[in-house]
């Protein structure tokens, strides 16, 4: 993740930063000529107005017909990143669930461990025993 992070490049997302605002201005600007009132304006005013009108409209819709290669570029990087993402959790997912399983396979290896340690320890004792009364008797023999 970090690396695609410094795979995007720096001077050319100021650009489109620029543009985006570029946009943004003009689409104010357009907003603002839409709700100028006729009113108190001369027809060569209303006809600069309506050119201005006219100009703007077509550079917004040029700018967004033609998608930029650096908006691609990002696109296709935060679709990376997404798949990148996904696959993390996924794998973080699965390293839980092995945790998981493996703290319960301790818990039951130690259960079985100490189950035949005592089965172990009963059988030594009962085998000291048997050996001890042997010894006893042959020595009161």
């Amino acid at each position: 993740l970090a690396k695609l992070e410094s795979e995007t490049w720096p001077g050319a997302l100021d650009v489109e930063k620029e543009k985006l605002m570029l946009i943004n201005e003009k689409e104010e600007l357009l907003k603002e000529l839409q709700f100028v009132t006729p009113r108190q304006r001369t027809p060569g005013e209303l006809e600069r107005l309506e050119a201005e009108k006219q100009r703007l409209e077509e550079d917004l819709l040029s700018v967004r017909s033609t998608p930029s290669q650096a908006l691609a570029e990002r696109l296709k990087v935060q679709e990376k990143r997404r798949e990148l993402v996904q696959k993390l959790e996924e794998s973080t997912r699965l390293a839980t669930l092995l945790h998981s399983q493996l703290k319960s396979l301790s818990a039951s290896t130690l259960s079985v461990s100490s189950g035949s340690s005592l089965g172990s320890l009963a059988s030594s004792r009962g085998s000291l025993n048997t050996s001890s009364r042997g010894s006893l008797n042959s020595l009161s023999s």
